[in-house]
């Protein structure tokens, strides 16, 4: 019988990452340009920036995740004033590390949109403080909603379909013009929220097998899934209380691939931003969906088999390839090259 009690996904957080100084990563190049490079460089961020001088300048991004350390030095003077649902205070310390590397990867100084603001909202707390999801999800979009916030990166999920909180979801978004980018989950296969609903901007994982990228193999594979990104064995800011000495480790899951995007979206809003122009929600799914980079990776469909043995979701090659990696991986100059031709934008 299925599951349909209301819980977070929490298998990525349980898993021990593996931190790495900056002193042990140095005496690696080759793993120390993968992890901080290479995929940077593949989803065309580093040229985008510099091509388009845009570093995210003005855009109000909230995390919401298990806190975020202010003081980790990727993150010093990027954190503004956030808010914890489950206690009803500012208090949005990280008890995991999860959320800062997640808010690093976003908005961190050595990497993607790195003068955004981050607004941690600790939607995620010690198991022994859980209390209603949806009541904190909704209590969370309210408080983004009254504080003019621009994108929402999620990687909290639950396992069950609420209609009611897609509903709630969907106004915030259509009618607030707020961004909400979300994690599809590392649970193989299957339908995960809110990444799954229809207006959430949902992100797929992928991995690197001798330069090629691949699907990862524990990214939930769904047609729901609209783009990927880099998911397998992230450089990032480290802030784990396991760890206290360690400021950067190298970790796995969806949870870091959707900062990729969330990152490279703020990108595009300082662009409008500049010309005095907006593009709603949906717009912005759309053309990161078409400037994306189509993959294809032959263990797929021997993986949708596994998951499907009769066929019944996983029809044919197509549609695989679609639940598996949605229209490609995340190409941010393409993308912003998009947003300036589909506005008429004149860059001098």
């Amino acid at each position: 019988m299925k599951n349909t009690s209301l819980s977070w996904n929490l298998e990525e957080f349980s898993k021990p990452r593996a931190p790495i100084s900056i002193e042990a990563l140095s005496k690696n190049l080759r793993r120390a340009k993968r992890n901080i490079l290479y995929n940077l460089i593949e989803s065309q961020i580093y040229e985008a920036k510099t091509e388009y001088n845009v570093q995210g300048r003005g855009i109000k991004i909230a995390v919401f995740d298990t806190g975020v350390d202010p003081e980790h030095e990727e993150l010093e003077g990027r954190c503004k004033k956030g808010f914890n649902p489950i206690e009803d205070n500012e208090n949005t310390s990280d008890h995991d590390g999860h959320g800062t590397m997640v808010a690093g990867l976003i908005a961190g100084r050595n990497f993607i949109a790195s003068e955004a603001e981050i607004y941690p909202v600790k939607i995620i707390a010690p198991e022994d403080k859980q209390s209603d999801k949806i009541k904190l999800i909704r209590r969370s979009l309210e408080w983004c909603i009254k504080n003019n916030i621009n994108i929402i990166n999620i990687s909290a999920r639950i396992s069950q379909y609420r209609p009611d909180l897609k509903s709630y979801i969907s106004r915030t978004i259509r009618r607030k013009g707020i961004i909400i980018v979300a994690a599809a989950g590392n649970s193989s296969s299957g339908a995960l929220f809110p990444a799954s609903f229809e207006d959430v901007i949902s992100i797929g994982g992928i991995g690197t097998d001798k330069g090629q990228y691949r699907f990862y193999v524990c990214s939930n594979m769904w047609p729901t899934v609209n783009l990927c990104a880099p998911a397998e064995e992230v450089f990032g800011p480290c802030s784990d209380p396991k760890y206290p000495d360690e400021k950067y480790c190298i970790d796995t899951g969806t949870s870091y691939a959707t900062p990729h995007v969330t990152g490279v979206i703020a990108l595009g809003l300082e662009l409008l931003k500049k010309y005095s122009t907006h593009f709603p929600p949906q717009e912005i799914r759309r053309l990161l969906e078409k400037s994306t980079k189509p993959l294809d990776d032959e263990d797929i469909y021997e993986i949708a088999r596994g998951y499907d043995p009769k066929g019944e979701i996983f029809k044919n090659k197509k549609f695989i390839n679609k639940c598996a990696f949605g229209t490609g991986m995340l190409q941010a100059k393409d993308f912003l090259e998009l947003l300036i031709k589909r506005k008429k934008i004149n860059i001098e």
